[in-house]
């Protein structure tokens, strides 16, 4: 995959352009190429980027966090060993968090397949009577 237009990062991340663009001017997103007509160029580090925020996000990370996470990603020798730690902690919270959504999703997952089931079932019985 080459260099995308915001248009094409924008359908392949399904985030909206306004989004990408205020990514960019919280200094979420490092600053793209542009092309000799002015249109922002990303790489496809830059949309995995943009995934990897679209999730932490859905996740309940505050664009706070998610900045230091990113940062940690990116130069994670050079953050000290306090900040490591404090972001260490939170990240077992919000993994807490994340596992039990899972697993309440998982829940609603068997409730609803039984749910299908009973009614496949009960509509068959319906079309034989």
């Amino acid at each position: 995959m080459g260099h995308l237009k915001i248009g094409e990062v924008a359908a392949e991340t399904g985030l909206s352009i306004d989004t990408i663009r205020f990514y960019e001017t919280k200094g979420l997103l490092m600053t793209p190429d542009r092309s000799p007509g002015g249109f922002r160029l990303f790489r496809p580090e830059e949309i995995e980027t943009l995934r990897f925020i679209r999730t932490a996000q859905e996740a309940g990370f505050s664009l706070d966090e998610v900045r230091e996470l990113l940062l940690l990603l990116r130069h994670s020798r050079h953050v000290r060993p306090n900040v490591r730690s404090r972001l260490a902690s939170r990240l077992a919270e919000k993994l807490e968090k994340i596992r039990g959504k899972i697993s309440g999703l998982q829940a609603l997952e068997r409730d609803l397949k039984v749910v299908r089931k009973n009614c496949t079932a009960k509509s068959r019985q319906t079309h034989t009577i």
